[in-house]
């Protein structure tokens, strides 16, 4: 009987050996949650990164084939002396002026354009609003087609080259009623971080023509 017990009890685990087992168990699991979420986390920060980098390739392509093809045409109403003859419009944070949109975007021809910040929930979104040329002054931008450039603004400001200065200079605003900036610089930022400098050439084209564009980004 005793040798019999004795071995039974060698076969099996005592009450200690299966806490100690449910300890190391649980452990285990801890320390493989843990791996799991930072693995999850980190996926989740490749993800936005990609998600940033994609907003800023397909902003950067639209930007390029509009804002870099500015119409030197002159407006057609009465201007005030020292006002800008051309239809253009340039500050900090909104830029008008007319350009060419191209056919691939779906409305070719000469348009309206206006990049500027706009309320987005409790931030700000960067959006270009256009409409087609009419030759009658900018349209109601509150009723025109919108293409937000980006989302969750946290700073954003434009300055444009006078070229025609000895040396050229960056300005806050466009003043010169004889000519237009030769090119326009657009630092921005977003909750993910900030973007590459943009620093687009604006090529004028006469009324009847269309011209070229070269962008760049990252510094002058």
């Amino acid at each position: 009987m005793k040798c019999r017990s004795k071995a039974a009890r060698s076969g099996g685990f005592t009450l200690v050996e299966m806490l100690v087992s449910m300890v190391l168990l649980s452990m285990i699991m801890v320390g493989m949650v843990s791996v799991m979420r930072s693995m999850g986390q980190s996926q989740d920060r490749v993800d936005l990164q990609l998600d940033a980098a994609d907003d800023i390739r397909v902003s950067t392509a639209f930007l390029r084939a509009t804002l870099g093809r500015v119409s030197a045409r002159r407006t057609l109403r009465i201007t005030q002396l020292g006002e800008s003859p051309f239809e253009f419009s340039a500050r900090p944070q909104e830029l008008i002026w007319v350009g060419v949109m191209p056919a691939r975007f779906g409305m070719g021809g000469r348009s309206y354009f206006r990049l500027a910040l706009e309320p987005e929930g409790g931030g700000s979104a960067l959006v270009l609003r256009f409409a087609p040329w009419n030759g009658q002054g900018p349209p109601d931008w509150g009723a025109v087609h919108a293409y937000k450039v980006a989302s969750a603004v946290t700073s954003f400001a434009m300055s444009f080259e006078d070229a025609r200065q000895p040396i050229p200079q960056w300005v806050d605003a466009w003043q010169r009623p004889d000519s237009l900036p030769a090119r326009v610089r657009i630092a921005l930022s977003t909750q993910t971080g900030p973007w590459p400098l943009w620093i687009v050439p604006m090529r004028q084209s006469p009324a009847t023509q269309i011209g070229g564009s070269r962008f760049t980004a990252g510094g002058d």
